[in-house]
C-alpha cells in the first residue's frame, strides 16, 4: 500500500489527498526511507573501500537521471517502474563501458549521457502530442 500512496502522490498530490491519502505524513517516510537507504549504501560503501570519502560518488548524478529516465520514468512523477530503471542502469553501464573501451573522452561521456536524458524525455512528449494530433484528426473526420 505504501508503494500505492507514492505512486498517487507521483501523479498528484491533490488528488492523493482528496482520496484520502495522508500526503505529509507519506513524504516524511519516504525521506525517513530514502535516509535510511542513503546510510546503508554508505556503510556498504565504506566497508568495501576500507575508507570513507565524501567525494567518491560526485558527479554520479547525471547516470542517475539519464538511468531513471532511460527506464521510462516520468521527470514530472507519476510514471515509472522498478524493472525499467534496473534496465536504465544496465543500459547507462553499457554506453559507459563502451565508450570508455573505444577511448572517448570523459567529456564526450558526458555529453552522450546528457543527449540520452533529451532524447529519454524529449520522445514521449513528442510521442503523446502526436496521438492526441491523431484523435484529433480521426475526431474531425468522423463528425
Amino acid at each position: 500500500m505504501f508503494g500505492r500512496k507514492i505512486y498517487a502522490i507521483g501523479g498528484s498530490e491533490e488528488a492523493a489527498e482528496r482520496i484520502g491519502i495522508r500526503v505529509r505524513h507519506v513524504k516524511v517516510m519516504i525521506y525517513v526511507l530514502a535516509g535510511a537507504i542513503a546510510g546503508l549504501a554508505g556503510m556498504t560503501h565504506v566497508t568495501l573501500s576500507r575508507m570513507a570519502n565524501p567525494f567518491d560518488l560526485v558527479g554520479m548524478e547525471l547516470n542517475v537521471i539519464a538511468a531513471v529516465v532511460l527506464g521510462g520514468a516520468r521527470i514530472t512523477g507519476g510514471y515509472g517502474t522498478v524493472t525499467g530503471t534496473l534496465l536504465g542502469v544496465f543500459v547507462i553501464t553499457m554506453i559507459n563501458t563502451t565508450l570508455l573501451m573505444a577511448g572517448v573522452p570523459s567529456y564526450w561521456q558526458k555529453v552522450v549521457i546528457g543527449g540520452l536524458i533529451i532524447v529519454g524525455t524529449g520522445l514521449p512528449i513528442v510521442i503523446e502530442r502526436l496521438s492526441r494530433h491523431r484523435e484529433r484528426i480521426s475526431r474531425s473526420l468522423s463528425a
